[in-house]
């Protein structure tokens, strides 16, 4: 019996759950609430450097899950890491995104950012440790 071919290989596959926590955080717009907001609604954008450190985060993440990601055949498994990856992400951004909207000015900003960049590296990449060794 041959093995079956992974269709995943070459694709990077947490690139668009990556891209949609980062969208989430870098972007983040005060009509994504689905909320109105009465007066003048400002808030204060994270830094460029900042951003770049968050991806850097996701780049690392990304790299630490790949190769377990790609030796897997069972497609309701890769499902399932990239289902457990996305909501461990989503619980992080959602924190990031509130503090951001609380924030008036940019070392308010940089508090959240910092926070959220120091949750990726320590909490979500243990995270995502804890969820390849169930694999």
């Amino acid at each position: 019996m041959s093995a079956r071919k992974n269709p995943y290989k070459g694709v990077d596959i947490v690139e668009g759950i990556n891209k949609t926590a980062q969208r989430n955080v870098i972007n983040y717009q005060s009509n994504d609430l689905g909320a109105s907001f009465y007066g003048d609604y400002d808030y204060v954008r994270i830094p460029q450097e900042r951003q770049e450190r968050i991806r850097d985060a996701y780049r690392k993440i990304n790299a630490a899950l790949l190769p377990t990601y790609m030796k897997l055949s069972i497609e309701a498994n890769l499902i399932e890491i990239q289902d457990r990856y996305y909501n461990r992400a989503q619980y992080y951004s959602t924190d990031a995104n509130e503090c951001i909207v609380a924030a008036r000015n940019v070392s308010e900003v940089n508090r959240c950012a910092d926070s959220y960049i120091d949750k990726l590296e320590n909490n979500l990449f243990k995270d995502v440790m804890d969820i390849i060794k169930e694999y």
